[in-house]
C-alpha cells in the first residue's frame, strides 16, 4: 500500500500545481494573446481534442496491453513489449497514412474548415506527440511510475507553454511561427518522456515464448479495452468536436476554458487510478483478489474512475 499512497500523494501534487499553472495560462495569458484572434486558440484546442479522440484509434487498445499485462508478465516482459510494438507499427502507418490522404474530410467536421486545413500539417504533428505520450504513460504506469507522465503534461507542459505564451506577448511573434511553436512544446515535452521511459526498456521482437492461444488471448483482450477507450475518450471529448463543428473555433475557446474548472473536480480520482492501476493488475495476475479488494475498499473513489485510463488532462 505504500507505493499507492506514494504515487497517489505524488499526482495529486502534480495536478494541483498543474491547475494553478492552467489557470495562469487559460485565465491570463491565453485572452490576452487571443483577444482579437479568438480562433487561434479554439485552432489549438480543437487540434488537442480530436488528437486524444484520434489517437485510441490508432492505438485500439495496444498501449493499455501494456498497461493492463506488463506488471503480470516480469519474466517475459520484453516480449511483451515486442509483441505490442509489432501492432502497433502497423496501426500506426496505417493510422497516420489515412491522416495524410484524407485531409479534406477531416477539415470539413469543423465550421471553420479552411482554417483547420491551412495548419494541418501541425494537426498531425500534434497527434503524433499525443501518440508518444500515450505509449510513455502506459509503460510509466505498469512500472509504478505514474507520477513521471503526469508530472510531465500537468507542470513542465504547462510552464512551456507559459514560456512560449509570455515571449508571444512580450515579441508579438506572426501566428504561423507561434502556432508551431506551441505544437512543438508538445513534441519535445512528450518525446522526452518517451525517451526517459524507454531509456531501460529492452525489446524482443521474437515472441515465440508466448504460445500462440496466450498471443490470441493478448489480441482479444486489446480489442475488448479498445473498443472502451475508444468510447469513454470520445465521450469525454466529442463536446469539442460538436461545437468545432457547429458554432466554429471562437467558441471552442470558451468551451475549453470551462472545460478546466470542471476537471478540478476529476482531480482526487485522477490521482488514485494512476496511481493502483499497475499494482491492482499485478495482484489479479497473482490472482490475489483479496489484496484487490483491500484497494477498492481503502480508495473507494476508485470504482467510477478506475476504467478511464486514457486520461491527458487539460493542457
Amino acid at each position: 500500500m505504500g507505493k499507492i499512497r506514494k504515487q497517489s500523494v505524488l499526482n495529486l501534487i502534480g495536478l494541483q500545481l498543474g491547475q494553478v499553472i492552467g489557470l495562469v495560462n487559460k485565465g491570463i495569458l491565453f485572452p490576452l494573446i487571443f483577444i482579437d484572434t479568438k480562433e487561434y486558440w479554439g485552432l489549438i484546442e480543437l487540434y488537442y481534442g480530436y488528437s486524444m479522440m484520434i489517437v485510441p484509434l490508432i492505438q485500439f487498445g495496444n498501449t493499455r496491453i501494456i498497461t493492463r499485462l506488463l506488471p503480470r508478465f516480469t519474466t517475459k516482459a520484453e516480449a511483451l513489449l515486442g509483441f505490442v510494438f509489432k501492432r502497433m507499427t502497423l496501426n500506426a502507418i496505417l493510422g497516420f497514412g489515412l491522416l495524410l490522404i484524407f485531409p479534406q474530410e477531416i477539415a470539413n467536421f469543423t465550421k471553420d474548415s479552411d482554417l483547420f486545413l491551412s495548419y494541418y500539417h501541425l494537426f498531425v504533428i500534434m497527434i503524433g506527440a499525443v501518440f508518444m505520450f500515450d505509449l510513455g504513460q502506459s509503460i510509466a504506469t505498469a512500472r509504478h511510475q505514474s507520477h513521471i507522465p503526469l508530472w510531465v503534461n500537468n507542470i513542465t507542459l504547462r510552464l512551456s507553454s507559459t514560456a512560449v505564451l509570455l515571449s508571444q506577448y512580450f515579441y508579438g511573434f506572426s501566428m504561423p511561427v507561434f502556432l508551431s511553436v506551441m505544437i512543438g512544446v508538445y513534441v519535445l515535452n512528450f518525446g522526452i518522456l518517451l525517451f526517459y521511459i524507454l531509456r531501460k526498456e529492452k525489446v524482443e521482437l521474437n515472441t515465440d515464448v508466448f504460445a500462440k492461444e496466450e498471443k490470441r488471448e493478448f489480441v482479444k483482450f486489446g480489442r475488448v479495452i479498445g473498443l472502451t477507450n475508444v468510447s469513454s475518450t470520445a465521450q469525454s471529448q466529442i463536446m469539442t468536436a460538436i461545437v468545432g463543428g457547429a458554432f466554429g473555433l471562437e467558441i471552442v475557446a470558451i468551451f475549453a476554458f470551462a472545460k478546466n474548472i470542471y476537471s478540478v473536480v476529476e482531480m482526487p480520482g485522477r490521482a488514485v487510478m494512476n496511481a493502483t492501476t499497475s499494482t491492482v493488475s499485478m495482484m489479479m495476475g497473482n490472482h490475489e483478489m483479496d489484496k484487490v479488494e483491500g484497494v477498492y475498499k481503502k480508495f473507494p473513489i476508485l470504482p467510477g474512475c478506475f476504467y478511464s485510463q486514457f486520461d491527458f488532462g487539460e493542457h
